[in-house]
């Protein structure tokens, strides 16, 4: 699987191009895949499971990976139109309830919500949402893009 092969790849050279090909997933549907026969007759559009591909993903992100290599698996979500995980992390960030421990996926999508963010990262407050080793470890691509660490 294409996501195997970026995952694989030492200096993250297929990340962009793996995006991008989950990018066209949605012209896979039927509706849209016949359309797409016409204009370009020679190409074999093969079956895919868009979902069996974003669960396949999402337990890529609960493996012991790079926090980086994680972020981009945030990236191939979001243009699969899977937002579960970042939806579930604003809920989070919304609730009174912020003694909860997150899970080291949940620190990873918490990273890729606060990067993706338009706001600047001037301070990051550690304290606020880690309470383990792993979990800061999912969050060094925020520490290294803020002005400031708590």
């Amino acid at each position: 699987m294409a996501v195997d092969k970026a995952l694989q790849s030492q200096n993250g050279h297929f990340d962009l191009f793996v995006r991008f090909l989950l990018g066209l997933a949605p012209m896979l549907e039927p509706e849209i895949r016949s359309p797409l026969k016409e204009v370009l007759p020679q190409l074999a559009i093969r079956e895919v499971s868009i979902e069996k591909t974003v669960q396949y993903i999402k337990e890529k992100i609960r493996e012991d990976i790079s926090p980086e290599r994680t972020i981009n698996l945030f990236y191939c979500l979001n243009e699969l139109g899977d937002k579960s995980l970042v939806e579930e992390i604003n809920r989070y960030r919304n609730s009174a309830d912020k003694e909860k421990n997150l899970t080291p996926a949940q620190c990873s999508a918490l990273a890729y919500l606060l990067l993706m963010s338009a706001e600047d990262l001037d301070e990051f407050d550690l304290k606020k949402y880690l309470r383990s080793d792993e979990g800061l470890r999912r969050m060094l691509p925020v520490v290294k893009v803020s002005r400031r660490v708590q």
